[in-house]
């Protein structure tokens, strides 16, 4: 499972890599690897986020169900 401590460095990292100093210390292909390896990492959190909201909107629903109607 994918942490947000993943990819909590991709700000430096790309500020690093337009700066001239390459990707994780790495150029052309390397960097295009650490690069591919980072975005899948971070679409991973994204998922688990999503369907983290998605079973709370349906645990919120589920509970307003159970409130009582007024009259």
């Amino acid at each position: 499972m994918t942490s947000i401590n993943d990819v909590a460095d991709l700000p430096k990292r790309l500020e690093q890599w337009a700066g001239g100093e390459g990707y994780r210390g790495g150029f052309g292909i390397d960097a295009e690897h650490g690069m591919a390896e980072d975005l899948r990492k971070l679409l991973s959190l994204t998922v688990q986020q999503a369907k983290a909201l998605e079973d709370s909107q349906e645990r919120a629903n589920a509970l307003e169900q159970r409130l009582p109607t007024s009259q």
